[in-house]
């Protein structure tokens, strides 16, 4: 019988696996006339994209079966990988036992990132395998998060400006993924949630993250800060392995010093009210003028200001009513009662204490008492401007720079107010960065406190 060459072809490649399979099991194969020609080399399917492609054809004509049906199925634990078509080859009379015919193996796109695998497929006759073929799936997904940003950097004003960012996960994680959020710096900015959770049904759906500036009523200019999303919490091991991201910003300052008085173009050749301002500075001088003009004080004399004379608590009580007027404040009536040692000083005097009571601007220095001729320390004095700016509705800062060495044996919130009125511009030190809290205020000082208190809350040209 004269055979051609394919047919010659095909008998010695089944003769070779044949012979491969005896030496490898150690036993002749159950169907020998069935077994198969497999071309399938370095095969893989990319997910979403090229199939993988082998083709099957019989080794021998069949000597008994007029029909051998090749079922093809996953055997390794990942038959989900892939579809597989067909899953069956029939070869009869129709269809030549030496004519191949094509197996396309898909990889399925499951939008996790599971990495490269390896599917085994099995080829059976009769329950019988034949032959395996392998197919490598190569994973388009990549776990990630994807954070979306309307600026680089993003930029939230201290007038509350707001930026939203928002975040999704790039594959479909295994498990739930958590990622915390926080600010680098909450006096300048903050985020409205602090940890966000992805499950394996949300986890494309964009989520918001809103951040706001914070005012801090400091004159600090633009200041950056970071928002961080931290590495990602998971028993997914590819979104474990994450590192954190960072979103950059800036809060745009919206804070300025108050101006200060005008300073006369010759202050030598300006005629003064008083005739005691010698070694005072031009602004004290100005500051003087100005309590004058404001109905504030009217000096010690006609032609006197006393302006190092130590003020005491029951000269404040005048000093400070007169300058809540300016600001607009109507004074309570008079009330009964009150503190225990006011009892020699002048009606108006009583009256003022009194008022300045009701107000919250001063409580004494117990429940009872109130101390009037104590001299007034520096620390006192910031208090008393920070409460009457409190009580003219004008606001007052929520936080301050620190700007002072020698607060630390005052109150934390006696330090927060210091700091407060250093930002507004209405205290200073006295150098080398003290403050001097326990200092006694002078009545050139005084006049200091008040006037650029009135200028800080806008009640002084």
């Amino acid at each position: 019988m004269n055979l051609s060459l394919q047919s010659r072809r095909l008998r010695a490649l089944a003769a070779t696996v044949l012979v491969a399979s005896i030496v490898l099991t150690g036993t002749m194969p159950a169907s020998a006339d069935h077994l198969l020609l497999i071309d399938a080399d370095d095969l893989e399917a990319v997910e979403g994209g090229a199939p993988a492609v082998f083709s099957v054809a019989l080794a021998a004509e069949p000597v008994e079966a007029a029909v051998v049906v090749v079922t093809l199925a996953v055997t390794s634990d990942n038959a989900e990988e892939v579809e597989i078509t067909p899953t069956t080859l029939t070869f009869d009379s129709e269809s030549p036992w030496n004519e191949a015919q094509q197996v396309t193996v898909s990889a399925v796109d499951d939008e996790v990132d599971d990495g490269d695998q390896v599917v085994a497929i099995a080829l059976t006759v009769d329950d019988v395998l034949h032959g395996s073929v392998s197919v490598t799936t190569i994973d388009d997904d990549t776990a990630g998060v994807t954070v979306t940003q309307p600026d680089d950097p993003i930029v939230t004003t201290e007038a509350g400006g707001q930026q939203i960012l928002t975040i999704r996960l790039d594959s479909q994680p295994t498990d739930i993924v958590r990622i915390g959020v926080a600010s680098s710096d909450e006096t300048e900015a903050v985020v409205d949630l602090d940890v966000l959770t992805f499950d394996s049904k949300d986890w494309s759906d964009p989520q918001e993250v809103t951040v706001t500036g914070v005012d801090d009523w400091t004159v600090d200019g633009d200041v950056a800060f970071t928002i961080v999303f931290s590495a990602a919490e998971s028993d997914d091991a590819t979104y474990a392995a994450l590192a954190p991201i960072e979103v950059q910003g800036v809060n745009l300052d919206d804070d300025v010093l108050p101006p200060a008085p005008p300073a006369p173009a010759d202050p030598e050749d300006e005629a003064s009210t008083f005739d005691d301002f010698a070694g005072l500075s031009t602004e004290a001088r100005q500051a003087i003028e100005a309590l004058v003009d404001l109905g504030i004080t009217a000096g010690t004399s006609d032609s006197t200001f006393s302006p190092k004379a130590v003020v005491t608590r029951w000269q404040m009580a005048l000093f400070l009513t007169r300058q809540l007027v300016v600001h607009g404040v109507t004074l309570p009536a008079a009330a009964a009662g009150g503190f225990l040692d006011v009892s020699a000083l002048d009606p108006d005097t009583r009256e003022a204490i009194t008022q300045l009571a009701q107000l919250q601007v001063t409580t004494g220095t117990d429940d009872e008492t109130f101390d009037p001729d104590s001299p007034v320390t520096r620390w006192q004095m910031a208090l008393f401007m920070s409460r009457v700016l409190q009580a003219a509705g004008s606001e007052v800062p929520a936080a301050g720079g620190e700007v002072f060495g020698d607060l630390g044996s005052l109150p934390s919130d006696v330090q927060q107010v210091i700091r407060q009125l250093a930002a507004m511009g209405v205290v200073e030190g006295v150098g080398d960065d003290r403050f001097d809290p326990d200092g006694q205020v002078t009545r050139w000082q005084m006049a200091l406190f008040i006037v650029r208190t009135l200028h800080a809350a806008g009640d002084l040209g």
